[in-house]
């Protein structure tokens, strides 16, 4: 894939609406509205970007309008072109929302997909951009995985537009991806939706919290409109810090998880058990109570140690049910789990000191036996008055290392050997360590089994209880 250099810069994707700025709505359709009762009336389709980012429809009506029905209906955009009978829902005679919408046919043959993506944060960029007026900036990451070559630009006034975020919930039109096949073939839009949500399952692993493509086109082989995507997204508000996997600054390791990861996502074979993990990474990371930030981390954990130590080979290679009884309590089994990913086991007091505390008074040796015990206390404690809730601190260390420990079996799992930011240690945005494992010195059979079993089963894993 061709680099551009500030000197020969490229000319950023084309895409058909605006970047709003916070607070401000996108608008997608202004025209004709046909649907509600007999008459068209004018009107507006438009992402609201403020509180929650849903998709909103309102209609110019006379002043002596009067409609007693709030049922859903159809509603047709006539100055589109294409089909666009779109399910709706009203919330006041003039106006009301809509779940998603699609334009035309996801069947047509197209070159390529433009895709919308909201609230991503600065990403490290190397391709640079000019825009109408000669600004010029770094904005374009490319890369190809499997047979998609995917391009991703940034907006130029991104940092501005993040700068202005106050206390409110904003969504932002951050940037713009184009997807295409490598060998330049065309496609059915259909057949890139596996690779689009890989892309939203994993860049939101890799940030702690979910961005979304929310708006979609593609063009005909004639070069007109052929389809397009409305959706009301699943997406945090706009913010500047997350609990990122790796820095955002360092754009060789970025990229490295960035394709393993994804690829990892779109597989045939792992897509639904790599999903499942990562799905429960961000779920974990969410700004919910922290017991639910826990319980959100576990299955995720139970599901990696079924596959390293009974699917994979670890537990003795026997595809059984047979790593409960070896491995006998569930900590011992996320121990072992942990061990084959060189991940230390102990408790940082300088990091985790509650948890550290606990460990010390219940007499646990280290970090999964101190984990298992909080979470066995929170499902089925012994007692109705646990004990857990009298020690300061201990929930809130109790998410972190949990948390901790899944993002790295995740990303040991793709494969991926680099620095990662350990937010148990970090003492400042965007610091990195090495992961605990070292490819070339640990990379053994047991390994590769782990890292590359095809299996996705979890039913028989019965719990790290």
């Amino acid at each position: 894939m061709r680099t551009h250099s500030i000197d020969d810069p490229a000319l950023p994707l084309d895409f058909p609406y605006a970047f709003n700025q916070p607070g401000e709505p996108i608008r997608l359709y202004t025209g004709s509205i046909a649907g509600f009762d007999s008459s068209e009336m004018n009107g507006r389709v438009f992402l609201h970007t403020v509180g929650t980012a849903s998709l909103r429809w309102e209609m110019d009506v006379p002043d002596d309008y009067f409609s007693g029905s709030l049922d859903e209906a159809t509603l047709s955009l006539a100055e589109k072109g294409l089909a666009s009978n779109i399910l709706s829902f009203r919330r006041q005679p003039d106006s009301g929302w809509i779940n998603s919408a699609e334009i035309g046919s996801s069947q047509s043959t197209v070159r390529s997909v433009i895709v919308g993506w909201l609230n991503v944060p600065s990403l490290p960029g190397w391709n640079y951009l000019i825009a109408a007026d000669g600004r010029r900036w770094p904005g374009r990451i490319s890369f190809v995985v499997g047979e998609w070559e995917i391009a991703i630009d940034q907006r130029p006034d991104h940092r501005e537009a993040f700068r202005n975020l106050d206390d409110q919930h904003y969504y932002l039109l951050t940037h713009v991806m184009e997807i295409r096949r490598s060998s330049g073939c065309v496609f059915e839009i259909a057949a890139a939706e596996n690779i689009i949500e890989a892309l939203r399952i994993t860049l939101s692993f890799m940030l702690g919290r979910w961005v979304s493509p929310a708006l979609a086109i593609a063009y005909d082989l004639d070069g007109k409109l052929g389809w397009e995507s409305w959706k009301s997204p699943i997406c945090d508000p706009a913010r500047r810090i997350g609990l990122e996997c790796v820095s955002l600054s360092n754009r060789t390791e970025f990229m490295d998880l960035l394709v393993r990861s994804t690829s990892a996502v779109a597989d045939e074979v792992r897509q639904g058990v790599s999903r499942f993990r990562m799905q429960a990474s961000v779920t974990a990371a969410q700004t919910s109570f922290v017991e639910q930030r826990i319980l959100a981390a576990f299955p995720a954990l139970e599901n990696i140690a079924w596959e390293f130590l009974t699917l994979s080979g670890g537990g003795g290679g026997r595809k059984t049910a047979s790593s409960r009884r070896q491995y006998g309590s569930g900590a011992n089994r996320l121990r072992e789990t942990l061990r084959l990913a060189g991940i230390p086991l102990g408790v940082n007091a300088s990091a985790l000191p509650a948890l550290s505390r606990f460990a010390a008074d219940q007499g646990l040796p280290d970090g999964p036996a101190a984990l298992v015990k909080v979470r066995n206390e929170l499902v089925h404690p012994k007692e109705l008055n646990s004990r857990i809730y009298g020690c300061e601190g201990l929930m809130r260390d109790s998410w972190m290392l949990s948390r901790h420990y899944l993002a790295l079996l995740i990303m040991f799992s793709t494969g991926f050997g680099g620095s990662f930011v350990n937010h148990l240690t970090a003492t400042w945005v965007g610091e990195e360590e090495p992961v605990p494992w070292s490819i070339a010195e640990r990379l053994d059979s047991t390994f590769i089994e782990c890292r590359g079993s095809d299996r996705n089963g979890v039913s028989e894993i019965g719990g790290l209880s």
